[in-house]
């Protein structure tokens, strides 16, 4: 296996698995800041540059049940999974998303939560919404106790990034559709 990070990186699980195991300690968790998240995870997916190797899988959780999604990616977490999904609308021309899954809906429970770049730079680089699992359809369906946190990416940065990209010649991208990363977890 070659000793670069960049070549192992989207690529085939076994590759990213056997690369973690060799190189992070044992004991370790997968607990990045929302500020992490947003930047080095999340900013870099919607830009299509390479990603740090984790264990964040790309899945559109929307086809499963929380207990479904969890049973098929168990290997990837305990309390906590960290998924890249897109964003459906619910309607084609409108921006309102389409948080139906399975047997049930995701529906948020609080404001969202500006992310800044940091104490001193206010700039907001992303969202998170609080969201919780409910069977059945809505308004009537029954909460349970999975909670997803969704990330979104703000436009500013996105556009930020893709620009200084394109002016660095390092990498053109044609991509720029907005995707969640989220992780739900039962409490």
């Amino acid at each position: 296996m070659s000793s670069s990070v960049d070549s192992i990186v989207d690529t085939d699980d076994d590759a990213v698995e056997a690369y973690l195991a060799a190189v992070v300690p044992k004991g370790f968790i997968f607990k990045p800041t929302d500020k992490e998240l947003v930047l080095e995870y999340l900013t870099k997916k919607i830009l299509n540059q390479p990603l740090p190797p984790s264990r964040i899988k790309s899945v559109n959780i929307y086809e499963y049940n929380p207990e479904a999604l969890i049973d098929k990616y168990k290997e990837y977490g305990k309390n906590e999974w960290y998924f890249f999904t897109p964003r459906a609308k619910r309607y084609p021309n409108g921006s309102r998303p389409n948080r139906t899954a399975g047997d049930g809906y995701w529906k948020a429970t609080v404001a969202e939560t500006k992310i800044y770049r940091g104490k001193i730079d206010r700039t907001v680089i992303g969202l998170k919404k609080t969201l919780v699992f409910h069977y059945g359809k809505p308004p009537n369906g029954l909460k349970t106790n999975w909670i997803m946190h969704e990330f979104v990416a703000s436009d500013q940065i996105t556009t930020a990034a893709a620009t200084n990209v394109m002016n660095n010649n390092t990498r053109t991208t044609t991509n720029n559709s907005k995707k969640n990363s989220c992780f739900p977890r039962k409490i």
